[in-house]
């Protein structure tokens, strides 16, 4: 098990804000527009330490991207940030989720 500090990508939210946003077509499936905002956070200076990891949010799978993950907690609790990338990376992801979520913990989904 681990934990993934992040925010969550939910489908059709992401691809409403990529089309907001203009990452992506209108005529796109949610999937691509989804996957146009993971690139976009994929091409910026210092994101290489970002990871797209399946976690359960509000008991579904969904697509997270995490600033890092704790693969040895056992709960959110035990989970330690480590290796994180530079700040201004996580300010930029808030901003182009442009999401009301806070940074947290969520459960790794092996």
């Amino acid at each position: 098990m681990g934990w993934a500090l992040g925010w969550p990508l939910p489908l059709k939210e992401t691809a409403e804000r990529a089309r907001r946003c203009g990452l992506a077509k209108k005529s796109w499936s949610d999937k691509r527009a989804r996957e146009e905002v993971m690139m976009e956070i994929v091409r910026w200076p210092d994101s290489r330490l970002i990871q797209f990891v399946a976690c359960e949010v509000d008991n579904r799978i969904v697509c997270t991207v995490a600033l890092c993950v704790d693969e040895d907690a056992e709960t959110a609790e035990e989970a330690k940030p480590n290796n994180l990338p530079p700040l201004k990376v996580a300010y930029r992801i808030i901003d182009l989720l442009d999401t009301d979520r806070d940074l947290q913990w969520y459960k790794d989904f092996d």
